[in-house]
């Protein structure tokens, strides 16, 4: 098979979904509104432990690794795919340039889910020494280490559907793409609410958005609108209970660490010098209490 250059416009579509691609990731959410580092720093934020941090951050690492790899090889298992191209007519520019578009596509998936894979990759061996002490530093001096490679895997999924949208229109119909497309944004739309939720979980009492589960402590507090509305209140009932032991068990174990943390109680050092005197007085005295 020969070598086509292709047209200026199948130039014109690769690069623009490509670059369209490019901006909106590491323009818009990296630079402008610092998704990366606000990820990180969600996790951080949620510690109540040092001691535990290593092995949660590389736990995160290790699942991010995973699912990227996954993604990896269904983009690459699209992006040689044969039979939308072979029914192509050179002279239909529609069927072409969706053809373009959808390697432009699947080729942006295979790059960053490739991207995410090592960069997780190198993290787990650049921890792999590292105290917990130390891993908070390490996410200080690289505060997207764990936001980048999520920002990546979620445009490797959206590129994905995004293809799966042109190979439908090019193998079955406008029907079915559109149905499918309009699926896929519904689902991407619900996936970005369920994050901004999930991103506003705190652990910390004084917080605004802490109110989302601390009302379950308080007998007397009423569910926020969003739990009642979907709870029975059986279910409540549960949430409240396990709220309540929950808490008791955490003030629990801050009593024990507070105990711990405790430095042992020293003897006032005047006593213990006038002990030591009082005895060295009565080993010099004999049994009628005159001295020896």
């Amino acid at each position: 098979m020969a070598l086509e250059e292709g047209k200026w416009t199948d130039w014109v579509v690769v690069g623009l979904i490509m670059l369209f691609q490019w901006v909106l990731e590491f323009v818009v959410l990296a630079r402008i509104w610092k998704l990366q580092v606000v990820i990180t720093l969600n996790v951080l934020n949620n510690m109540s432990f040092v001691d535990t941090c290593k092995e949660s951050v590389r736990n995160i690492f290790t699942n991010l690794v995973i699912v990227a790899a996954l993604i990896m090889t269904i983009a690459f298992a699209m992006l040689f795919l044969y039979d939308h191209v072979k029914n192509i007519d050179d002279n239909d520019d529609g069927q072409r340039l969706t053809a373009h578009a959808f390697i432009a596509f699947t080729g942006y998936a295979c790059i960053q889910s490739m991207r995410a894979m090592v960069e997780c990759i190198l993290n787990i061996v650049y921890t792999e020494m590292l105290t917990s002490p130390e891993i908070v530093r390490f996410l200080i001096a690289g505060p997207g280490a764990i936001g980048a490679p999520v920002i990546a895997i979620v445009f490797s999924v959206v590129s994905i559907l995004c293809a799966s949208t042109l190979y439908i229109l090019s193998i079955y119909s406008v029907a079915a793409s559109v149905l499918f497309g309009c699926l896929s944004l519904s689902r991407l739309i619900s996936i970005g609410h369920f994050w901004r939720k999930r991103s506003k979980f705190t652990t910390n009492r004084s917080s605004k958005h802490s109110s989302n589960w601390s009302w379950a402590e308080d007998q007397e507090a009423a569910p926020p609108w969003s739990i009642a509305k979907k709870c029975s209140e059986n279910e409540i009932a549960i949430m409240r209970r396990h709220a309540r032991q929950a808490k008791e068990e955490e003030e629990a174990s801050g009593k024990v660490a507070a105990v711990a943390a405790q430095p042992p109680e020293q003897p006032n050092l005047a006593q213990r010098r006038r002990g030591g005197a009082d005895h060295m007085g009565r080993s010099r005295r004999g049994p009628t209490g005159f001295s020896v």
